[in-house]
């Protein structure tokens, strides 16, 4: 997948950080898990499945929501999908 270049001082892989393309991004979502459940990159590789990156993805999502909620460092409705909101009311209340 990547190749290995202990050679090269400082940087270890051929791959290009790139924050756009899905590789790296993939990279660093498995990062992510491995170091948030304290397992190996490759151990999350083997198990892991997109349920465990939704988890992943809400729980982040929500230390996020708590800590611009308590910090007053952001705007809180950012997190809120207003459009999801008024669909939900529509469907369950019949209004939006």
């Amino acid at each position: 997948m990547y190749e290995v270049d202990w050679r090269t001082s400082g940087k270890v892989t051929s791959h290009t950080i790139d924050e756009k393309s899905a590789d790296t991004r993939f990279l660093l979502l498995v990062d992510a898990l491995s170091t948030r459940y304290n397992k190996l990159p490759s151990d999350i590789l083997k198990r892991s499945d997109t349920f465990d990156m939704l988890v992943y993805d809400v729980a982040v999502t929500y230390e996020k929501y708590v800590h611009s909620k308590n910090n007053k460092d952001g705007n809180v409705a950012d997190f809120v999908n207003k459009d999801h909101i008024a669909e939900v009311g529509r469907k369950y209340y019949g209004k939006g």
